[in-house]
């Protein structure tokens, strides 16, 4: 059955939304800090799944006892101690927004060409910021997408104070314009959250 898995690749396994937000999160970190956090590229998984894999499966008798297991637990327990503890701290995997509400943040793009992990929320849910978001003990800025109330991107960017100040004035013209029952105040560092 391993070999099976390895001829097909990691698709083959139970990658719930928990486990793929997981391993993108540990891989961001290590391309940032590095060891002792494991890169947990496909190459690297698949050549050690008889440690991490086969403990919890036992001995599966074909692909769909491994297809519908759920990878997140063995993929925590490969995590190093006692460094694992502040993985939550270091990539945390949603972004508290000024109203209170959390936003996931997607590390899968912060793997690709994005210069930090992406989090995306309307206009109105980031006022009341005065300084952008920074993840790994405020190593890395977050990007962030500012979206309209039709959920379309407004601004992508990594100083959300600098948009507030800059071409902020034009966005606010357009959009008052488009949808005038939602706030667009002039100085939206300084304007309360809505939802």
């Amino acid at each position: 059955v391993l070999a099976r898995v390895r001829d097909i690749g990691l698709p083959a396994l139970g990658w719930t939304p928990e486990a793929s937000s997981l391993r993108a999160r540990v891989r961001f970190v290590n391309r940032i800090l590095g060891a002792p956090w494991p890169s947990w590229s496909d190459q690297e998984l698949l050549d050690e799944l008889e440690d991490w894999l086969i403990p919890i499966l036992g001995h599966p008798t074909g692909l769909g006892e491994v297809a519908a297991l759920d990878v997140t637990l063995p993929l925590r327990a490969r995590l190093p101690w006692p460094e694992a503890g502040e993985l939550d701290e270091l990539a945390p995997s949603t972004w508290t927004l000024p109203a209170g509400r959390e936003v996931p943040i997607d590390y899968a793009e912060a793997l690709e060409d994005s210069p930090g992990p992406v989090v995306a929320a309307r206009a109105q849910q980031w006022f009341g910021t005065t300084e952008h978001p920074r993840i790994l003990q405020g190593r890395v800025p977050l990007t962030v997408i500012v979206l309209s109330p039709a959920d379309r991107p407004l601004q992508i960017t990594s100083d959300l104070p600098g948009f507030w100040t800059g071409s902020w004035a034009q966005v606010r013209a357009e959009m008052a314009g488009r949808y005038p029952k939602h706030a667009w105040p002039v100085d939206p560092g300084v304007a309360p959250p809505t939802r």
